[in-house]
């Protein structure tokens, strides 16, 4: 993951992530008046695959950068708990995103 030299291959978290969007675009088409919830669980699903990818590369990260690397490792939890909170209680995720989309337009 955090190679010196270029490394051509597939990456298989961006597979993930655009499928999952892809499922949450079609279920908002189909299902406009769950698409709301489907939303957060999906966004659940890819916080999680985000902090596990984020662990995985936490040794790789140490070795090039030293302890501050622990940072990394903080932000892959704190990635996986946010994910399990949204698709335990996906009305969190709801006002999460609620609030999220003010402050983008702010």
């Amino acid at each position: 993951m955090f190679s010196m030299r270029p490394k051509w291959g597939f990456d298989w978290h961006e597979l993930i992530t655009g499928i999952l969007f892809i499922l949450a675009a079609l279920v908002l088409v189909f299902e406009p008046n769950i698409g709301i919830t489907a939303l957060a669980v999906v966004f659940g699903f890819v916080a999680i695959i985000s902090g596990l990818t984020t662990i995985s590369g936490f040794s790789k990260l140490r070795e090039l950068v030293g302890n501050v690397a622990i940072f990394a490792l903080v932000i892959g939890i704190i990635d996986l708990l946010i994910g399990l909170l949204f698709i335990i209680k996906p009305t969190s995720g709801i006002m999460t995103i609620g609030y999220l989309f003010t402050f983008w337009f702010i």
